[in-house]
């Protein structure tokens, strides 16, 4: 499990990487659909060039992700990843309840949870605060994301 934990977040890392390209061409798109599609669409024609065109120009000569690493993380760990930690955790639970035989004590579990020479308290404390620190990890950008979200509000922007 140990393993399979470090491999989750491994794919979480990659993940927020591609995520921060995703997030520029996003970015990108919206801005057109917006502000050029939407308008034609709705038969205002092209109008002169004004601050929309300005920013995707500078944002085509210039290019720059539109968000941190972090909060690429933050956000693929909200919305996918902490899914699958969960069910990770659940079925260490489920091992440690089960196999090899149903329990019959909590000091089975600190038995059963140990690993070589490393005592189960301190195998299952462990996990513990691995899983607690992506949940804080998860908050934390949530609150950074609603801030930058309060500040954009009034303002335009690519991000």
């Amino acid at each position: 499990m140990i393993l399979v934990g470090l491999i989750v977040i491994t794919f979480l890392m990659i993940e927020a990487r591609r995520y921060r390209y995703f997030n520029v061409w996003r970015a990108r798109a919206r801005l057109l659909e917006t502000d050029f599609y939407a308008p034609l669409l709705e038969g205002q024609g092209l109008t002169r060039p004004s601050e929309w065109t300005a920013l995707l120009a500078k944002d085509l000569r210039y290019p720059r992700y539109h968000i941190s690493y972090a909060r690429a993380v933050g956000r693929r760990l909200r919305r996918t990843y902490a899914w699958i930690l969960v069910i990770q955790a659940i079925a260490y639970c489920g091992k440690l309840a089960i196999h090899p035989s149903a329990l019959h004590s909590v000091a089975q579990v600190w038995e059963r949870a140990a690993i070589g020479p490393i005592p189960g308290q301190t195998v299952v404390l462990m996990g513990m605060l691995f899983h607690v620190s992506w949940v804080a990890f998860a908050l934390r950008t949530r609150r950074i994301e609603q801030r930058a979200k309060g500040k954009r509000e009034s303002v335009i922007s690519m991000g």
